[in-house]
């Protein structure tokens, strides 16, 4: 469990009017003021009366200002602060509740960087205080005093007291941006059940900004239980969380023994209520940008990304997983390679929900549909769970300028093998083939060049099968289906029969020389051998014996659309690469998309702009650059007919053909220079 306190809005703080700042969590005392927090009809999201500063409360007595008068507002049931013992606390200073995450929620709008918004705009976050020198808008370190949380191990608080808290973790950098951490003890016990009494704590460095008489006494109380005991230095001084006063950067590890059970040291997770209907988490997962964990689409979010936010966009563009990272990211995929990581990896906080993580540094937190493939990949619809009669014929390349189903086409969001099987088949189709996802095609020939790769999209209405992918299409047949297909491979001689069959697939295997069509069992009524000429992809196909008759003309090739040489004088293939949005392999600043694209229009382009490679992508996009970035070469993707030349590959799907002035030596492995892109660090 986690350590389950509740705030007192007493930050012992002496400031200018323009400064004063608390820190906000749903479980303090006035976090509605002046209404109750568990008011229905009333919500005071405008509410700064928790940051006055106990400047302005001279005169009253201990009772009167601990707690700032607040403490007859306490938080609404079962509203806690939590602190994961051995983990951090995320939460929010703020001169006002309306400028954080805690505010209206109808307020979409990005929330201001620092604690307080500037003083008539002059400087950027001067409200946040007395750190920045008003003459030349600097911020200087040694200003900030530092604030701390304290933790008393009591739920009473009527009888609460100033010095029965104890400080459990220091921010020295503070107060300075609006979003703030503080490191927990490790093995600290967990709460009662009515939770802790916990305070927030800042004095701000004397002798800067606006002076005060005032900076020390009985009404702003230092908490210094520390092991060593109270080392002051000159009470000329404010008294600050600091080195000189004791107080250590982060968990004060020096106050507790460890506890014979520990509360928990979780991170902060979306609660499942906050998912969609039928979503749920997988988990904090490695990622990198050569193997992506979601191979599909990103966004990035810097001021509003959320979990629920991230997983509603992907499902509403029809996406099977969804994931956070590094805070501000959002991936969508319909496939996803998994590797677990610690769950403390994850522990970058959602810019809109500060009570989430998002992911971290190369860490992302992983959600599933309910109709996500259990193993992250789509794999082909097995034979058993297909309509009786009908049988896969594969992977087989789909050309749009040669369409190998051409009995026409639909596009449906809940595609399914199945239901496209039907369809064609209420349409007396005896061929059926998915595309893309959501595509269906239909035919009573077929025109077939089988692909040893390529469909790996999950259907659209399925998304544990495959259902084709780029210019790749899965193929099923109809036991009574009539082939007639056409051959790259010449036959030397060809020969045609009537053969009685008893099976209802068509056996392709890639990479022999040969074809035949032959009955396998004794019933046949003749043989009915097709040779060919030597070819280096044709393909071996048998018919086997059935009950029925049926005239089998069948030559199937597994060569795909062969690259063009005929590239421009002095330029050169350097092959197929992994490229995304996210890590470009071209070092160069240039996009260009033509519905007519060719290599030669690519180079043209490039070489206009003074570069020595051009980079083809999807069939249509056109990259350019000096340097090639940590390439990754691949055997495989590079897939995707250029728009203006159907004979010559332009890419495919986060790949990438690259061509080479062939007067630029290729560079070494040592001489790429990375482009810069994201920082990955750590951010506590």
């Amino acid at each position: 469990m986690y350590l389950s306190t509740i705030i007192i809005a007493a930050a012992t703080c002496v400031s200018t009017a323009s400064a004063h700042v608390a820190l906000w969590d749903k479980g303090m005392f006035g976090f509605n003021y002046p209404y109750q927090a568990s008011d229905p009809q009333n919500n005071n999201y405008n509410n700064n009366e928790p940051v006055i500063p106990l400047k302005q409360m001279d005169g009253r007595t201990t009772a009167q200002w601990f707690g700032h008068g607040l403490l007859g507002y306490p938080p609404k049931a079962g509203d806690f602060m939590n602190l994961p013992s051995g983990g951090t606390y995320n939460g929010e200073v703020s001169c006002n509740r309306g400028q954080t995450t805690l505010g209206n929620p109808s307020d979409t709008s990005a929330k201001y960087k620092y604690a307080c918004k500037p003083d008539g705009g002059q400087y950027s976050g001067v409200g946040a205080l007395h750190v920045m020198n008003t003459y030349n808008s600097t911020v200087d370190n040694k200003w900030f005093g530092g604030t701390a949380l304290a933790i008393a191990y009591t739920s009473d608080v009527a009888n609460l007291k100033p010095n029965d808290l104890t400080v459990i973790s220091v921010n020295q950098n503070s107060v300075w941006e609006r979003q703030i951490s503080y490191k927990i003890p490790s093995g600290m016990p967990p709460c009662p059940s009515g939770g802790c009494l916990c305070s927030w704590n800042w004095i701000h460095q004397g002798g800067h900004g606006e002076g005060y008489p005032y900076e020390i006494g009985p009404k702003t109380p230092m908490y210094l239980w520390q092991a060593d005991g109270n080392n002051l230095p000159n009470l000329d001084d404010p008294p600050l969380y600091r080195d000189n006063w004791g107080f250590a950067d982060g968990a004060q590890n020096d106050i507790f023994q460890a506890a014979a059970t520990p509360a928990s040291s979780s991170a902060p997770k979306a609660s499942a209520t906050s998912l969609l209907s039928g979503w749920s988490s997988v988990g904090c997962m490695v990622d990198s940008t050569s193997s992506r964990a979601l191979p599909g689409v990103s966004s990035t979010d810097t001021n509003n990304n959320t979990i629920q936010g991230c997983v509603s966009s992907c499902a509403s563009k029809g996406y099977l997983f969804a994931g956070v990272e590094y805070g501000q990211e959002c991936w969508c995929s319909n496939t996803a390679t998994l590797t677990s990581a610690a769950s403390t990896d994850c522990n970058m906080v959602c810019p809109g929900d500060i009570w989430s993580t998002c992911g971290g540094s190369s860490r992302i937190n992983v959600y599933r549909s309910a109709n996500a493939p259990t193993s992250g990949q789509p794999t082909p619809l097995p034979d058993s769970m297909l309509p009786s009669g009908w049988s896969s014929l594969g992977c087989m390349v789909d050309d749009q300028s040669n369409r190998a189903l051409t009995g026409g086409s639909t596009s449906s969001s809940s595609n399914t093998v199945q239901s496209c099987i039907a369809s064609c088949a209420s349409k007396g189709f005896t061929y059926a083939g998915v595309e893309y996802g959501q595509e269906c095609w239909c035919g009573k020939t077929a025109r077939l060049t089988a692909a040893s790769s390529g469909c790996d999209v999950a259907c659209a209405g399925d998304g544990s099968h495959v259902c084709g992918g780029s210019n790749r299409l899965n193929v099923y047949v109809a036991k009574s289906a009539t082939t007639s297909s056409s051959s790259s491979v010449k036959p030397s001689t060809t020969s045609t029969s009537v053969v009685k069959t008893t099976t209802s697939a068509l056996s392709i295997k890639p990479s022999s020389s040969s074809s035949s069509v032959k009955p396998s069992t004794s019933s046949s009524t003749s043989k009915a051998p097709v040779s060919t000429s030597t070819s280096k992809a044709a393909t071996t196909t048998s018919i086997k014996p059935s009950t029925t008759t049926s005239k089998a003309t069948v030559t199937v090739t597994s060569t795909a659309p062969a690259a063009t040489t005929s590239l421009p004088a002095g330029w050169v293939s350097r092959g197929c690469y992994v490229d995304s949005s996210s890590a470009r392999v071209l070092d160069g600043n240039v996009f260009e998309s033509k519905s007519d694209m060719t290599y030669a229009s690519c180079i043209s382009i490039c070489t206009g702009k003074g570069y020595s490679y051009a980079g083809l992508e999807y069939g249509t996009q056109c990259y350019c650059g000096n340097n090639l970035v940590k390439p990754t070469q691949v055997t495989s993707g590079c897939d995707k007919p250029c728009a203006g030349d159907n004979k010559a590959m332009c890419g495919g799907f986060n790949r990438i053909t690259v061509l080479q002035k062939s007067t630029v030596q290729a560079r070494h492995a040592q001489e790429w220079k990375p482009r810069g892109g994201r920082r990955h660090h750590q951010v506590m």
